[in-house]
């Protein structure tokens, strides 16, 4: 098993049996890589992330038989931690985004999710997702 040691960031971490990052297994068998989304295509690998209220990503290539799982907090979604994961897929995979399979998570919806000093966090160009008060739909800008 591979664990995300999650950070809050856009950070994509790639697994395979022969580069995992200079990381050993622990005594149990798993392995934890420093960075919010995880790709592999190693047949079987279980990518493991865990979320509260952030959203929770996975995205499969049933050509290449690649996976990506992703933890995609607003600083991984404002930061683009989605698309970077896919960019991996293509880049060290050859996977067409055309070809890629998508699932969300259940997360925090823009009813609930406010961000009081967000011309602070939120960059500007996603001011446009911006709802009554200071709610942002985080749903609408990761699809």
């Amino acid at each position: 098993m591979v664990f995300a040691r999650q950070v809050h960031g856009a950070d994509v971490r790639l697994w395979s049996p022969s580069n995992h990052g200079g990381r050993q297994a622990d005594e149990d068998g798993q392995v934890y890589l420093a960075g919010d989304a995880l790709v592999t295509g190693t047949p079987g690998q279980g990518l493991f992330i865990q979320t509260a209220d952030c959203q929770s990503v996975l995205v499969a290539d049933p050509r290449k038989g690649v996976v990506a799982n992703i933890h995609s907090g607003w600083r991984g979604s404002v930061a683009n931690i989605i698309g970077r994961a896919i960019q991996r897929m293509v880049r060290d995979f050859g996977c067409r985004p055309g070809d890629l399979y998508c699932g969300i998570g259940p997360s925090l919806g823009p009813c609930c999710a406010e961000f009081v000093h967000y011309r602070d966090e939120i960059p500007e160009r996603y001011w446009s997702y911006k709802l009554a008060g200071r709610h942002f739909d985080f749903w609408r800008i990761s699809r």
